[in-house]
């Protein structure tokens, strides 16, 4: 039910595509949780090879169960997005600054943008953390999808 409406209501996935779709490059998706844009970009026929990292271990166990036999071709690594990251490419950080203090979002920034690959992209999408209802909302869903999942 979770990953049906985050796929049918969040404008990421298909945009996400659009930015990647021409790119040659592998990707990786830091923050992946359960692994949908990974599943998405397949099933739109994206094939350069697709990592994700998430620190939180059930994400990546789900991740890893949805894959066996179907999405083989796809990693899933428990890994803080935090901790240095071998992967070059394109790289994606959905919905995951907010949850940093700004020297950790500083320096979680400079160490991707060193990993993208050149010609690639570091997409991002995020909420200002200003205060405003759409943070909150933002904030208090995030929370209660990790709190649920």
């Amino acid at each position: 039910m979770y990953a049906r409406r985050k796929l049918r209501s969040d404008p990421i996935f298909p945009a996400a595509f659009e930015l990647l779709r021409e790119s040659p490059e592998p990707l990786l998706d830091a923050g992946c949780g359960v692994g949908l844009l990974a599943f998405y970009l397949r099933e739109r026929n994206f094939l350069p090879p697709i990592s994700g990292l998430d620190r939180d271990g059930r994400k990546i166990e789900r991740a890893n169960a949805v894959k066996r036999g179907v999405y083989d071709d796809l990693d899933f690594i428990q890994q803080d997005v935090c901790d240095p990251i071998a992967q070059t490419g394109n790289i994606v950080l959905f919905d995951l600054l907010h949850y940093l203090c700004p020297n950790e979002q500083a320096r979680l920034l400079s160490r991707l943008a060193a990993r993208v690959a050149p010609g690639g992209l570091l997409v991002i999408r995020d909420c200002p953390r200003d205060g405003n209802a759409r943070f909150w909302l933002t904030h208090l869903a995030q929370r209660f999808a990790q709190t649920t999942t």
